[in-house]
Protein backbone atom coordinates (compact mmCIF):
# COMPACT_ATOMS: atom_id res chain seq x y z
CA UNK A 1 0.00 0.00 0.00
CA UNK A 2 1.35 3.29 -0.95
CA UNK A 3 1.63 6.42 1.14
CA UNK A 4 -0.14 9.39 0.59
CA UNK A 5 1.87 12.14 -1.30
CA UNK A 6 1.72 15.27 1.31
CA UNK A 7 0.12 18.74 0.15
CA UNK A 8 3.48 20.06 0.73
CA UNK A 9 5.46 17.74 -1.25
CA UNK A 10 2.77 17.88 -4.12
CA UNK A 11 3.33 22.28 -3.95
CA UNK A 12 7.56 22.10 -4.09
CA UNK A 13 7.30 19.55 -7.18
CA UNK A 14 4.90 21.94 -8.77
CA UNK A 15 6.64 25.15 -8.12
CA UNK A 16 9.63 23.60 -9.65
CA UNK A 17 7.70 22.57 -12.87
CA UNK A 18 6.84 26.08 -14.15
CA UNK A 19 9.56 28.33 -11.65
CA UNK A 20 9.25 31.67 -11.91
CA UNK A 21 11.45 33.41 -14.94
CA UNK A 22 14.74 34.61 -13.65
CA UNK A 23 13.67 38.74 -14.46
CA UNK A 24 11.02 38.63 -12.63
CA UNK A 25 11.21 41.66 -9.82
CA UNK A 26 8.52 42.29 -7.13
CA UNK A 27 8.10 46.06 -7.39
CA UNK A 28 6.20 46.31 -4.12
CA UNK A 29 8.94 44.74 -2.32
CA UNK A 30 11.34 47.24 -3.75
CA UNK A 31 9.27 49.77 -3.07
CA UNK A 32 9.13 48.76 0.47
CA UNK A 33 12.88 48.31 0.56
CA UNK A 34 13.38 51.64 -0.75
CA UNK A 35 11.44 53.68 1.67
CA UNK A 36 13.02 51.66 4.51
CA UNK A 37 16.22 52.38 3.35
CA UNK A 38 15.56 55.88 3.39
CA UNK A 39 14.14 55.61 6.78
CA UNK A 40 17.64 53.85 7.92
CA UNK A 41 19.62 56.84 6.10
CA UNK A 42 17.26 59.59 7.97
CA UNK A 43 17.62 57.84 11.49
CA UNK A 44 21.86 57.72 10.97
CA UNK A 45 21.69 61.39 9.86
CA UNK A 46 19.54 62.30 12.92
CA UNK A 47 20.88 59.49 15.33
CA UNK A 48 24.39 59.65 14.87
CA UNK A 49 25.83 62.35 12.41
CA UNK A 50 23.67 65.51 13.89
CA UNK A 51 23.27 64.02 17.45
CA UNK A 52 25.31 66.30 19.22
CA UNK A 53 24.48 69.47 17.33
CA UNK A 54 20.62 68.28 18.01
CA UNK A 55 21.41 67.39 21.58
CA UNK A 56 22.77 71.34 22.01
CA UNK A 57 19.59 72.60 19.73
CA UNK A 58 21.90 73.97 16.86
CA UNK A 59 19.83 71.82 14.46
CA UNK A 60 16.30 70.94 15.10
CA UNK A 61 14.97 67.69 13.01
CA UNK A 62 11.30 67.15 11.87
CA UNK A 63 9.69 64.90 9.54
CA UNK A 64 7.45 65.38 6.72
CA UNK A 65 5.99 62.83 3.99
CA UNK A 66 5.80 63.23 0.24
CA UNK A 67 4.42 61.37 -2.72
CA UNK A 68 6.74 60.69 -5.35
CA UNK A 69 5.59 58.47 -9.04
CA UNK A 70 8.32 56.25 -10.41
CA UNK A 71 8.02 54.33 -13.64
CA UNK A 72 8.40 50.99 -12.36
CA UNK A 73 7.59 51.35 -8.57
CA UNK A 74 4.54 53.46 -8.86
CA UNK A 75 2.71 56.14 -6.50
CA UNK A 76 3.85 55.80 -3.41
CA UNK A 77 4.87 58.38 0.20
CA UNK A 78 8.54 58.71 0.41
CA UNK A 79 9.87 60.00 4.32
CA UNK A 80 11.52 63.87 4.07
CA UNK A 81 13.97 64.95 6.62
CA UNK A 82 13.69 68.49 7.59
CA UNK A 83 16.37 69.97 9.50
CA UNK A 84 16.18 73.61 10.64
CA UNK A 85 19.37 75.38 11.29
CA UNK A 86 20.11 79.53 11.62
CA UNK A 87 16.51 80.02 10.74
CA UNK A 88 16.39 78.20 7.94
CA UNK A 89 14.55 75.39 6.89
CA UNK A 90 16.86 72.47 4.69
CA UNK A 91 14.69 69.54 3.03
CA UNK A 92 16.23 66.77 2.50
CA UNK A 93 14.23 64.04 -0.08
CA UNK A 94 14.99 61.14 -1.74
CA UNK A 95 14.52 62.05 -5.22
CA UNK A 96 14.08 58.26 -6.35
CA UNK A 97 15.10 55.09 -6.22
CA UNK A 98 15.81 54.43 -9.86
CA UNK A 99 18.89 55.78 -11.66
CA UNK A 100 17.92 56.20 -15.55
CA UNK A 101 21.37 55.91 -16.95
CA UNK A 102 22.11 52.79 -15.61
CA UNK A 103 22.02 49.90 -18.01
CA UNK A 104 21.48 47.21 -15.88
CA UNK A 105 18.11 45.15 -17.97
CA UNK A 106 16.04 45.61 -14.47
CA UNK A 107 16.16 49.39 -15.30
CA UNK A 108 16.12 49.87 -11.07
CA UNK A 109 19.78 51.51 -9.94
CA UNK A 110 22.27 50.92 -7.81
CA UNK A 111 21.79 53.74 -5.11
CA UNK A 112 18.96 57.00 -4.27
CA UNK A 113 19.58 60.45 -5.84
CA UNK A 114 19.10 62.74 -2.70
CA UNK A 115 18.30 66.55 -3.30
CA UNK A 116 17.62 69.38 -1.34
CA UNK A 117 14.47 70.58 -2.02
CA UNK A 118 14.85 73.94 -0.86
CA UNK A 119 17.46 74.17 -3.64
Amino acid sequence: MKAPQSDELKDFLLSRQNPAPANEIDWGERRREWTDAVGQLYRKITDELLAESIAQRLVTVSFDEKEVEEEYLGTYIVPELILRYQRRDRTILAKGSQHHRCKRTSGFGRGPRFYDANS
